[in-house]
């Protein structure tokens, strides 16, 4: 009888295992889906793939350090359905990175991707599924806004078979100079799979956070209307303030902006007030140079964000050298008089951000209602790292403070990582943490979160004369907007207004006791 028991007791386990083991290698597709501040949409995205007609699907959501309601929202549908995964990064990580993670421990028979602000037809993964048979990818339809596309969204809107992934070695590629997606499909076509097209049976729907470019060039334009145009990849931390500026003065704002930099405006969008256009390129603005101007035309004013000589062609292309209504941020104001317009400064249509000669000066620094902070216990000092600039002495300072047992940390961003953990000393790397390339959003929570800006304009830096007479730094725009106290050298003090009542001004020697002193 004893044994009869045992034996009954291990066939009962073993068929437990042996289930579990079914269940899990029986997953038909793993939805991977990449999130970050996905909060607006992501109940949307998951409630469409709880409702899928084909059940054998697990659905991987990768946090990527969201500072939204993303992570709540997805707990709470994890909650009540066991085919949710929900996997976090701590610090924004690339897009690559996250992908390969959720194909990493993805478990089922095809992959396929979902954007967080996406959503699909009820039966649209059954339908790529049922026709999967024989192949290694299904290509399903893509609906952009309101037209259906057999060009766009090939990742996005297809299943993948994951054992041809793994035997072909395929992955997203962590070049930052690829473009990741693209990189993925031309490796997996390199490898000759075997692909079917569909036709209808089912849509994914791909919204977009900010408008498109065609969009722009066919919008109607509201009277009393300016628009924001940044033809660069930087300095949009200027544009809420632009932005706010011209709401408050009773006009409706309208942004054109390119790919991948929406997100600088993540604190300020009175949807009311502002709309926002992507561009991809700046070849798409060139090659659109005859439609934009007749675009251009319509609106009251046109401020250009930061005027650049390099782009002087596309300026006059665009009609916006020739045109009174045109509003030119100089960063540089020598840049103004290099494109050939010094009569620009005497035409008031000249902007510049400092304390310089000619122009008009302004402060462009709201980025959204930002709370006042009480000080952190560990001291949080904030760095934007730039090219051919001087960090020594914050180096210094640092191996000078860690004698004294003090409890602080700097923080460096930027896009020039110059300034990185490889130059620093072993025994200083723990004072330091690196976060380059993080977009607007997680800069400004980064920002939210520290004490002190260091401005690091010094006169050891090669260039730090263009800062005492034409240039401007972009962390005294943070400082401002994000009411963090200045620690600035004296030399460029006066030009940003900063004195010993708002701002940390140190001289030739003293850098040191000013870092102790904030950290005090």
């Amino acid at each position: 009888m004893i044994f009869k028991i045992i034996y009954l007791y291990l066939f009962y386990w073993v068929y437990m295992i042996t289930l579990v083991i079914c269940i899990n290698t029986n997953i038909k597709i793993s939805i991977i889906i990449p999130v970050y501040n996905n909060g607006e949409w992501i109940d949307q995205c998951i409630g469409s793939l709880i409702r899928q007609t084909i059940y054998e699907i697990e659905i991987i959501t990768v946090d990527n350090a969201s500072t939204d309601n993303s992570m709540e929202i997805i707990s709470g549908w994890k909650k009540y359905n066991d085919r949710i995964k929900l996997l976090h990064f701590d610090n924004y990580q690339n897009t690559s990175v996250v992908k390969n993670f959720g194909l990493d421990i993805a478990q089922g028979e095809f992959v396929g991707f979902m954007n967080g602000n996406d959503y699909v037809d009820s039966f649209y993964f059954e339908n790529l599924y049922k026709h999967s048979i024989e192949y290694d990818m299904v290509v399903g339809l893509f609906v952009n806004g309101i037209n259906p596309s057999k060009d766009q969204g090939t990742l996005f809107k297809s299943i993948w078979r994951r054992s041809f992934l793994i035997s072909n070695r395929i992955k997203f590629s962590l070049l930052k100079e690829k473009n990741e997606d693209i990189q993925f499909k031309n490796d997996f076509y390199k490898c000759n799979p075997k692909i079917k097209y569909l036709s209808d049976d089912g849509i994914y729907y791909y919204k977009r956070r900010g408008r498109s470019f065609n969009d722009f060039i066919d919008s109607d334009i509201k009277k009393n209307s300016v628009v924001i145009f940044e033809p660069n990849f930087h300095h949009h931390e200027c544009i809420p303030g632009f932005a706010k500026y011209f709401i408050n003065a009773g006009f409706i704002v309208d942004i054109l902006i390119i790919k991948g930099t929406e997100d600088s405006m993540c604190l300020f969008q009175p949807e009311d007030k502002i709309r926002i256009f992507i561009y991809k390129n700046l070849d798409q603005i060139r090659n659109n140079s005859n439609k934009l101007k007749k675009v251009f035309k319509k609106y009251k004013y046109i401020l250009i964000n930061s005027t650049d000589v390099k782009k002087k062609n596309i300026y006059s292309d665009l009609g916006l050298l020739d045109s009174y209504n045109t509003i030119f941020v100089a960063h540089d104001t020598k840049w103004i008089k290099d494109i050939g317009k010094k009569n620009f400064f005497e035409e008031n249509r000249v902007i510049t951000l400092g304390n310089f000669q000619g122009g008009i000066q302004v402060n462009p620094h709201y980025f959204g209602e930002i709370p006042l902070k009480n000080k952190n216990k560990k001291t949080k000092f904030f760095v934007t790292s730039t090219l051919d600039r001087n960090y020594e002495y914050i180096v210094d300072s640092v191996k000078k403070l860690k004698n004294e047992s003090l409890d602080f940390e700097i923080i460096v961003t930027g896009r020039s990582n110059n300034f990185n953990l490889n130059i620093i000393p072993e025994d200083l790397k723990k004072y330091f943490t690196f976060k380059y390339d993080i977009p607007y959003s997680q800069l400004y929570k980064e920002i939210k979160n520290i004490d002190y800006i260091i401005i690091t304009l010094d006169p050891k830096n090669k260039d730090f004369y263009l800062f005492e007479t034409l240039r401007v730094s972009g962390s005294a725009q943070l400082s401002y907007g994000f009411l963090k106290p200045s620690i600035i050298h004296e030399k460029f003090a006066g030009k940003y207004n900063m004195t010993n009542e708002n701002s940390f001004i140190y001289g030739e020697h003293n850098f040191t006791n000013i870092m102790r002193k904030a950290i005090n």
